[in-house]
């Protein structure tokens, strides 16, 4: 049966699944889309969805039978999901970028159990399982930090920091990469993305480097084929760059670049074959629901909205606790971990007409900064629950000394913390 080339992009610009061929791409939707994995019997495609550099979205996972979307499942507690795997007939394996974990779905997409590396919001950012050329489960991860989002520090902090590991047992299989992606077991060693050099690399099975080809942009994304593999190249987002992605076709023997389809996206993140049966299953996505003439997009929609003021009761959610540094750069934005409880009668959601966002203000001298800061919730909180939430804290301009509040804000309609002070934390702070 014929194959296709698939590859799963998101971005600014667009995003979603194309079809690659002689003639060029297919665009088949619009659902942008991180990982992409294939059954072992090629019958099933499970796919995760993106939400764009946020490390605080919710992760949705679809599988696509030969006739269309057999499940979708909303998974709270997992946040900015990246890659994931078939890890058996009856077992996929999904990592959790944002809680440094990987967690195992059933067939059905129904949790099963989870592996923790790192208690801080996204310090490890683990991102694409693989089973090496034994079965075993490995994952690469761009260092071990113990900050949130560690790896963000400039490049020369974190530089030849990240490596393979094996979820089960924590060795380290390839070690001094910097921003790996997709460990790939090949001719008894590795192919890797060392993305964050814009390298695909071979390494040998102790991980030492053995060829080395750099290709223009930000690799990620790898399938082999006779003689060649297919490399994802994104565009260099971190460096501000524009652009479009690509998929690469590299020559195993020469480690040379034979072609390239340009994409209409910004990134690239998983390529997979699909065979013309799941192919049709894919294209038909949820048209194949009765009723349903559309197979993009799918409705997942969030149900739990907020869609009217909140008032009395129903703003008895708190900020409880802030982890921030006493001394921050001017003009600068740091990413600062917010625990958050909502111990009031309202589901709190970041989706709807008026939404709840984590939020701050800075007081200075001369009273009110202008400079806020808003992180939405990443999944909707219902009554009793709590969670943690990246907030990309900007900074004032102007050094001096400051007071910073934390709190939740419905937007367009109050602070919760107005009128009971103790709903928000209140950090003071040099700024310098």
């Amino acid at each position: 049966m014929e194959r296709t080339l698939v590859a799963s992009g998101f971005g600014t610009d667009g995003g979603g699944l194309f079809k690659l061929g002689p003639g060029g791409f297919e665009r088949i939707d619009r659902l942008e889309t991180v990982g992409l994995a294939v059954s072992r019997d090629g019958r099933a495609l499970v796919r995760a969805l993106v939400g764009y550099a946020d490390p605080n979205s919710q992760t949705h996972v679809l599988l696509y039978d030969r006739s269309g979307v057999r499940w979708y499942r909303r998974l709270d507690g997992l946040t900015d999901p990246h890659g994931l795997v078939w890890t058996s007939d009856a077992e996929i394996a999904l990592v959790s970028t944002g809680t440094n974990a990987v967690h195992w779905l059933d067939a059905d997409g129904v949790a099963i159990r989870e592996h923790r590396f790192a208690d801080a919001i996204d310090a490890w950012h683990l991102n694409c399982p693989a089973l090496d050329a034994s079965g075993r489960l490995v994952v690469t991860a761009f260092g071990a930090f113990d900050e949130i989002q560690g790896w963000r520090a400039p490049l020369k902090a974190r530089e030849a920091t990240g490596f393979v590991l094996d979820v089960e047992s924590g060795e380290r299989h390839v070690t001094g990469l910097t921003g790996p992606h997709d460990p790939l077991p090949y001719d008894g060693g590795w192919l890797v993305c060392n993305s964050a050099r814009f390298e695909l690399l071979w390494t040998d099975a102790q991980g030492v480097v053995g060829r080395r080809v750099e290709l223009g942009g930000w690799t990620r994304g790898l399938l082999l084929d006779d003689g060649v593999v297919y490399v994802g190249v994104s565009t260099r987002r971190h460096e501000g760059e524009g652009g479009r992605a690509a998929v690469v076709e590299v020559d195993l023997d020469t480690f040379e670049e034979r072609s390239r389809w340009e994409l209409p996206s910004d990134e690239v993140f998983s390529l997979v074959w699909i065979d013309e049966a799941l192919l049709a299953g894919v294209e038909a996505g949820f048209g194949n629901l009765p009723g349903n003439t559309r197979a993009d997009p799918p409705p997942i929609a969030n149900t739990l909205r907020s869609d009217v003021p909140l008032i009395g009761s129903s703003t008895a959610a708190s900020v409880t606790s802030v982890n921030v540094l006493d001394r921050l750069p001017a003009g600068s934005w740091s990413p600062v971990e917010v625990s958050v409880v909502n111990g009031g009668t309202a589901t709190l959601s970041s989706s709807g007409e008026l939404p709840v966002y984590v939020g701050s203000r800075w007081h200075g001298a001369s009273g009110e900064d202008r400079v806020q800061s808003r992180a939405a919730l990443g999944h909707p909180l219902l009554p009793g629950d709590g969670a943690r939430v990246i907030l990309e804290l900007a900074t004032p301009e102007t050094a001096g000394h400051y007071e910073l509040t934390v709190g939740l804000v419905q937007e367009g309609v109050r602070w919760f913390h107005e009128g009971d002070p103790s709903r928000a934390v209140r950090v003071l702070i040099e700024v310098v």
